[in-house]
């Protein structure tokens, strides 16, 4: 079948893939130190990577770590992409304690639609709203900002602003029709949510790769070689 793998074979998979990028993160970082961006997304990987083990861990531990603290953990990491976009750009307009109590009330709503009033409905609204609104506000950082600079950086804003559109589709999963019932119940809405971040996540990583080359070459024909 189309789907091919259950939810939990695929959020291994995605941890799999995160991990590899923390490790390029990682890597790349040792390579261009100068390049202070890249340890904000190390950083971002690492929370990935929790993030994804507290899905993993469905039906083992709590819904409140599974659920609230999992997709909390989720609007962190594209804090930490538009972060990384900020000191990218050398712009550092970071707004943190806007981003912190907006934070506090994302974990508090999904909080009272997964435990006290559970709405599922409510919450694919919720959590499709608000990381589509940061994929796009990277993504547009990127293109319109970093793309003036780096080449690469319209490709990762392209990217993002697809997967934007891409994580806000899953709404559709809420018209009352037989086929969108039956093609888009939560089971397979995991499922192709898991696959469009994996495909994310291999291009970003290989887009990250040229932004670093790209931008270390730059810095030493500015230098002189």
């Amino acid at each position: 079948s189309f789907i091919m793998f259950d939810v939990r074979t695929l959020i291994i998979f995605m941890i799999a893939a995160a991990f590899i990028l923390l490790i390029e993160m990682i890597v790349l970082a040792r390579i261009f130190p100068q390049q202070r961006y890249l340890k904000i997304w190390i950083l971002a990987y690492f929370i990935l990577i929790l993030s994804l083990i507290g899905f993993a861990l469905r039906g083992l531990v709590s819904d409140f770590i599974s659920i609230v603290v999992a997709n909390s953990l989720i609007i962190v990491v594209f804090y930490c992409e538009i972060w990384a976009s900020e000191i990218l750009i050398k712009r550092y307009r970071y707004r943190f304690w806007q981003f912190s109590a907006g934070l506090i009330l994302y974990a508090i709503l999904f909080f009272y639609w997964s435990d006290v009033s559970p709405n599922f409905p409510i919450r694919v609204i919720l959590s499709s709203t608000v990381i589509g609104a940061l994929s796009f506000s990277f993504g547009w950082i990127m293109w319109r900002r970093g793309g003036l600079k780096y080449r690469n950086c319209k490709w990762i804003g392209a990217l993002m602003m697809t997967n934007a559109v891409l994580v806000c589709t899953r709404m559709v999963s809420l018209i009352d029709a037989p086929v969108f019932v039956s093609i888009m119940a939560p089971s397979n809405l995991a499922i192709y949510s898991l696959w469009r971040s994996i495909l994310v996540a291999v291009l970003f990583g290989f887009f990250v790769i040229l932004l670093a080359l790209e931008i270390d070459a730059k810095e030493t024909d500015r230098s002189g070689g």
